[in-house]
């Protein structure tokens, strides 16, 4: 998780900035983090974070 929470963060912060977040975007990033996490319970609790970020900055964006 140490690993790939800076991705997310950095990720998310380039989305932010483009302004060009949408559920294709999204999805692929949920696969991109599923190739850098090999345990299901990390994955569950990665997505859930990223739902919870997406939201958020979907609705700043807004």
């Amino acid at each position: 998780m140490d690993k790939v929470l800076p991705k997310v963060i950095t990720t998310f912060v380039f989305l932010k900035l483009i302004k060009n977040i949408c559920l294709f975007e999204f999805l692929c990033l949920s696969f991109f983090l599923f190739l850098f996490t090999n345990k299901w319970v990390h994955l569950i609790q990665t997505i859930i974070w990223i739902t919870i970020s997406f939201s958020f900055t979907f609705s700043f964006i807004r």
